[in-house]
């Protein structure tokens, strides 16, 4: 069975933003930060962006894109779009390995992006270009998914494959831990574990509205 393969016109999503006046309002302007193109679907809302060459990461530059993407997550927000948050950073050229790491560190900082939005830093080393991102990002699981043929696995197949994923060390800690899940529980053919980690979840949640520390600190 092959699913069918089908590509979007990232156009379709820009938003016709005068982006200059955006960072002016802001006050984004002079920070070294760079937006290439704001994009909005009803999956999720995404930020192309990229920083000044030899920046050191002790700047404001970390502020400003805080403020920036809160900024257009309550102007989604208030014209009926509540939706994720994804902000691109293109880190491919000219970047120093110390500057890539301070954006991977942007991206675990969740004292500082609490769950607001979400950073994914595109490398060189990645054969990827921050376009393809965000079209599988902002598309439907049509779009994310290649055309591929599907076989059928046996329970072990399944398993290793969740076991695999885990171990990749490119998921969250939460999908981790929901991988590790899955996997207890097709072992087990019970429901139990996957109501735990929903539980602790909620419990997550709840703590956090709380205005108390996931950690409980």
């Amino acid at each position: 069975m092959m699913m069918e393969d089908k590509s979007f016109d990232l156009n379709a999503w820009v938003l016709d933003v005068d982006l200059e006046s955006l960072m002016n309002y802001t006050e984004c302007k002079d920070s070294g930060l760079g937006i290439h193109n704001i994009y909005l679907s009803d999956v999720a809302l995404a930020v192309h962006v990229s920083c000044r060459n030899g920046f050191s990461g002790s700047g404001n530059i970390k502020e400003h894109l805080g403020r920036l993407l809160r900024f257009l997550s309550g102007c989604a927000g208030e014209v009926g779009f509540v939706v994720p948050v994804l902000c691109v950073i293109d880190a491919r050229d000219g970047k120093t390995a110390n500057e890539k790491t301070v954006f991977e560190q942007w991206a675990a900082d969740q004292d500082w992006h609490r769950g607001d939005f979400s950073i994914i830093v595109i490398k060189s080393d990645q054969n990827q270009v921050p376009e393809d991102i965000i079209r599988k990002m902002l598309g439907g699981v049509a779009t994310a998914w290649p055309s591929i043929e599907l076989e059928p696995h046996d329970l072990d197949a399944i398993i290793n494959s969740f076991e695999s994923e885990r171990r990749s060390r490119q998921v969250s800690d939460n999908y981790a831990s929901l991988l590790a899940a899955m996997a207890v529980a097709l072992r087990e053919e019970s429901g139990a574990p996957i109501s735990k980690w929903l539980d602790e979840r909620i419990s997550d949640v709840r703590r956090i509205m709380a205005g108390s520390d996931i950690n409980g600190s």
